[in-house]
């Protein structure tokens, strides 16, 4: 299971899971200038949130290298979800994620045709980039992996893959890591 920024069960979440989420934020350092939505940054905090529940991460080096996190949850699911969703929630409250727009949008550029540069150098296959006024108007149609795994993300595994394009896509992030 990967966090999601909506609430799948609606609503608001627990009073005492969302208070424990923000204690648990309290303790950690989080930047004064905020993090675009979809950088490593906010994957991690937020599944480094849920695992402080005591749920479990399946292959926690791999989450955390990759920002994806999959947990063993069994008959647990409901509570998984609103545990994830505190978290999301407690993180929101505190206005680390910034507000998308196209100064945003900018930095999300930037910083992915540096990975792009990056996956080059390394030899990745990769699909070349738009230019900055496409990616504002459509900012969810390229990333520095579109060429990797497609229009796909890689989620919903138990385990990093062994071979395909998502094995390509875990060995890029060593040596190319996501913003």
């Amino acid at each position: 299971m990967r966090w999601s920024t909506s609430n799948p069960g609606g609503g608001i979440p627990d009073g005492g899971l969302l208070d424990e989420a923000r204690a648990w934020f309290a303790g950690q350092e989080l930047p004064d200038e905020g993090i675009p939505p979809g950088f490593i940054a906010i994957d991690r905090l937020i599944g480094e949130c849920v695992r402080s529940f005591g749920v479990e991460v399946l292959e926690p080096e791999a989450a955390y290298r990759s920002g994806f996190y999959y947990y063993r949850f069994g008959d647990q699911f409901e509570r998984v979800n609103a545990i994830n969703a505190a978290c999301e929630r407690a993180l929101a409250d505190l206005g680390v994620l910034l507000i998308v727009d196209p100064n945003t949008f900018t930095i999300i550029y930037e910083s992915y045709i540096a990975v792009h540069d990056c996956l080059v150098e390394n030899g990745f296959p990769v699909t070349d980039p738009p230019t900055l006024e496409t990616f504002i108007d459509s900012p969810h149609s390229w990333t520095p992996w579109v060429g990797m795994i497609g229009d796909s993300s890689p989620g919903l595994l138990v385990e990093p893959p062994s071979n395909g394009p998502l094995a390509t896509y875990y060995e890029s992030l060593l040596s190319c890591p996501r913003p």
